[in-house]
């Protein structure tokens, strides 16, 4: 592994009288660098940017740079960018042998089993070994906990280089993981980006644009109400995937409806899955004008809801579409009878490794996003709606060009 030495630049100079429009900048980066948005080993944004942002000059922005430079807290070197100096005190891992891989719900998942399959296959000749970890417990306070541990011991492994991580914890392990990546610390995300580490590496889907396009679907088969069913999980990618229900709304010139986002009520994290959905499914039959079809943020979801729309009485896809998201029983011979986007879970695993082993070799690189598509699968769940004429007096059916 290759790490950076925290080193003072040749060309420092004994500090001068600081500016307060310097020192403000000075401030601004130390707090950046502190609150981990600003890694350890990464580059700092050119003087352009930051300058732009911070509404400075390029000159304030380099004397800032050069006291930062004096203090340690910047890498500096003749014609490259400074680099977030890796602090004192951090683990030595000269002899590290592993890299970690923390996965969801269990290694046996379809998911978690593809992007662990993506992984074994992208170490190619490296002589890294892989340690796999997945959460554990009886209820998502366990869990969330099982994570927290997972990530302290990354801090405390000397011989771990670098981690994948499926993270879960939320807000509530944001604090351990702000320390994981102010260590220095590689690490790789997929399948979501937690806020602490939005300039990290990270494989995963363009939700956005295959959300819209999974509504789209819908919409060009002629449905206009369409509920988007979503969970309590508060990941980067749920809220992509909602952002981009919307998203084919507006491009259609449809009407959002919030009523249409059904989500779990108060009290349903302590309730298995199915029975949760049953009353989210109910909730959107009760309203005065159904949805004639489902957006789903996931398969998970999506299957239960097929299973409750049929308790109901409801025909799939006749009276309902539905559409779910991950692609999760595409290994059926019908795909499960689901139209959904298929993530492309052990590309997931393939692209991590590359990045991570990039981040390994030189922790000075920017930090990396790469977002795979996830193409609609057709099976068999979407048809197109009964037009209703109530709703195209409505205007809410724009006139096609």
């Amino acid at each position: 592994m290759v790490m950076v030495a925290e080193v003072k630049p040749e060309w420092a100079t004994p500090s001068q009288t600081i500016s307060p429009l310097v020192q403000s900048v000075i401030t601004h980066l130390e707090d950046e660098i502190e609150a981990g948005r600003l890694t350890p080993g990464n580059s700092l944004p050119s003087e352009r940017v930051l300058a732009q942002m911070l509404k400075v000059s390029r000159a304030v922005v380099r004397s800032a740079i050069q006291d930062l430079g004096q203090r340690g807290h910047l890498i500096i070197k003749e014609n490259c960018r400074p680099v977030i100096a890796i602090r004192r005190g951090s683990v030595n891992r000269t002899k590290a042998d592993h890299i970690a891989a923390w996965l969801w719900p269990r290694t046996s998942h379809f998911a978690a089993s593809q992007i662990l399959k993506g992984i074994q296959s992208s170490m190619g000749q490296s002589s890294l070994r892989i340690v796999v970890g997945h959460a554990g417990g009886v209820n998502w306070q366990d869990i969330v906990a099982s994570e927290a541990e997972f990530l302290q011991k990354l801090v405390d492994d000397e011989q771990c280089a670098g981690a994948i991580i499926w993270y879960l914890g939320g807000e509530t392990n944001q604090a351990i993981l702000s320390k994981v990546i102010k260590s220095g610390f590689p690490l790789v995300f997929v399948d979501r980006l937690p806020v602490p580490a939005l300039y990290c590496d990270y494989s995963g889907t363009d939700n956005l644009g295959a959300s819209c396009s999974a509504v789209n679907h819908l919409i060009e088969l002629g449905h206009r109400r369409i509920a988007c069913m979503t969970n309590m999980d508060q990941a980067s990618s749920v809220q992509e995937r909602i952002l981009g229900w919307r998203l084919a709304h507006d491009h259609a010139r449809l009407t959002i409806d919030d009523d249409l986002v059904i989500s779990p009520s108060d009290g349903a994290e302590d309730m298995p899955e199915e029975c949760y959905v049953a009353d989210q499914v109910e909730k959107m039959l009760s309203l005065p004008e159904p949805p004639s079809a489902v957006f789903c943020i996931n398969d998970s979801l999506a299957i239960n809801v097929l299973e409750a729309l049929r308790a109901f009485g409801k025909k799939v896809p006749d009276d309902v579409s539905v559409v779910g998201f991950d692609g999760l029983m595409n290994w059926m011979p019908n795909g499960g009878g689901l139209t959904s986007a298929l993530q492309d879970f052990e590309r997931f695993g393939q692209t991590a490794v590359r990045l991570l082993l990039d981040r390994i070799a030189n922790p000075s690189l920017p930090g990396r996003h790469v977002l795979l598509d996830a193409p609609l699968r057709l099976n068999g769940s979407t048809a197109q709606a009964v037009r209703r004429p109530d709703l195209a007096l409505s205007g809410q059916i724009p006139n096609k060009q």
